[in-house]
């Protein structure tokens, strides 16, 4: 399957696809240290550019960034420049290299994932990774808040000089799923080229998520709103943030 991030990546940022990990992981991480986490070893699961991660580097955390993405990779290492953390191209279902380590944290990653199946892989592999009684963070769309934020529609998401980039957004009701097709024409000398690509969001039952961590082996420890108030399920929400922990 193509990589739908070496067409994005250059305009990752201009996208807002990192302001999630540049404005609420550092809440997050300063919540997990307030409750109870300790450790030094951590793991960015897709990480993308690495504005989830540049918080812990700058406070001496030792840091692996994951991703399957060769242009994230790039982009991870030009954000987090002469910041210290290794850097690790694989699939975050296999996680392979990666041991005893205290924090394993992934940010608009699981939504990405194809199938539940794929979601309980990950939990297995990021089980296997971690030391006993150490978290696991990552945040989630819920279905409300996939259907509730992204209609079928199509939009200008950037527009200046030299590149307009266009997205068609399309929901699927029955797979709980939602296509974005970017459409990307950028300036190279006199002429404009024109790139192609589609990325795809699925939202999961939360009930359905939580219960599969705990059959992994998980101990579900919260579930938030990204604002650190707690999700609560009678009344919904469009997004939730899971803190876990390896029994």
């Amino acid at each position: 399957m193509a990589d739908p991030y070496s067409v994005l990546a250059p305009f990752y940022e201009r996208l807002g696809l990192a302001d999630f990990g540049a404005q609420v992981a550092p809440r997050i991480f300063d919540f997990a240290l307030r409750n109870g986490w300790m450790g030094r070893r951590a793991a960015d699961l897709g990480c993308g550019a690495g504005h989830s991660s540049s918080w812990l580097i700058k406070h001496g955390y030792l840091l692996t960034c994951v991703d399957q993405s060769a242009a994230m990779l790039a982009r991870a290492q030009d954000v987090l420049a002469n910041q210290g953390f290794s850097a690790s191209q694989q699939d975050i279902r296999i996680l392979n290299g990666l041991n005893d380590l205290d924090l394993a944290f992934a940010f608009g990653v699981f939504n990405e994932l194809e199938a539940i199946k794929d979601l309980e892989q990950v939990f297995q592999s990021i089980y296997r990774i971690l030391r006993p009684e150490k978290w696991l963070i990552f945040d989630m769309l819920t279905i409300e808040g996939l259907f509730k934020r992204h209609e079928n529609h199509a939009t200008l998401l950037l527009e200046d000089a030299d590149v307009n980039i266009f997205a068609i957004s399309q929901v699927d009701y029955d797979r709980q799923a939602q296509s974005l097709r970017y459409i990307v024409y950028q300036r190279q000398g006199q002429n404009w080229v024109r790139q192609e690509t589609t990325r795809t969001l699925r939202a999961y039952p939360l009930a359905a998520v939580t219960a599969l961590l705990q059959r992994v082996g998980f101990q579900v420890l919260h579930v938030l709103k990204p604002n650190l108030e707690r999700f609560d399920s009678a009344v919904g929400g469009a997004h939730a943030v899971v803190i876990a922990q390896k029994r």
